[in-house]
């Protein structure tokens, strides 16, 4: 899957975040791409109940080597994050910079 990685290494990212039923087509490259962490999201997990259980059954059985420091689950991140807080100093000085530009006014005229 050369292609994907190509883009990964492109873009420069040091985090990836992917669907566990794609997981084993980037596992193979995770070193060569520096990646300091990967984020595994089930595809079943934000379908409604009934879907859930026929997602369950049907869909192929995913292998992810979890191992709580590199290779999460969406929950584990989450867990990982519960009473910190974040602050975007960057946004607002964005703003301020900018702030004409985004002004109503200057939108309709």
């Amino acid at each position: 899957m050369p292609h994907v990685r190509e883009f990964i290494k492109k873009a420069g990212s040091s985090v990836l975040i992917v669907l566990d039923l794609f997981y084993e087509k980037v596992a193979d490259y995770l070193d060569e791409l520096g990646l300091s962490l990967v984020i595994v999201q089930s595809a079943g997990r934000s379908l409604p109940m009934p879907k859930k259980i026929l997602y369950r059954i049907k869909a192929p059985k995913c292998s992810v080597p979890y191992d709580g420091k590199r290779i999460l689950s969406v929950d584990e991140f989450l867990k990982k994050g519960v009473g910190t807080t974040a602050s975007t100093p960057s946004l607002s000085l964005f703003m301020r910079r900018f702030s004409r530009a985004f002004r109503p006014t200057a939108l309709c005229s």
